[in-house]
């Protein structure tokens, strides 16, 4: 039922009840949910990772070597892992992290990385 969750502003996404739905016949036909920072279905990889994640690279791991945790988290099928890892053309957080870790790495530093699926 992707028609049943859509964003309804920058900060917010709508979860409708599907129509004709046997389950819905007495519940709420819609709620919406706050969060600080809806992106829309097209969002591509890259732009997920200028936006909520360069700046923390670059901020955060880069200058004092602390560490960054990204939780991915939902049910199963809804783009966890291809936001994660990504492809070829559209690279994930995990790739597009270690880019920028190396590309912006002196001689000196150790860089670890550990991951757990």
């Amino acid at each position: 039922y992707p028609e049943c969750i859509h964003a309804t502003g920058p900060n917010s996404i709508a979860i409708s009840a599907p129509e004709n739905h046997m389950g819905t016949k007495n519940a709420e036909k819609s709620r919406i949910f706050a969060f600080s920072k809806v992106l829309q279905a097209e969002t591509t990889n890259r732009q997920l990772f200028t936006k909520q994640f360069s700046q923390r690279v670059n901020n955060t791991l880069l200058p004092t070597s602390e560490s960054l945790v990204v939780f991915a988290y939902g049910i199963t099928a809804t783009g966890k892992t291809h936001s994660m890892e990504g492809t070829r053309d559209d690279p994930g957080i995990i790739p597009q992290t270690i880019q920028l870790l190396f590309h912006n790495k002196t001689n000196e530093e150790e860089v670890s990385i550990s991951m757990y699926e």
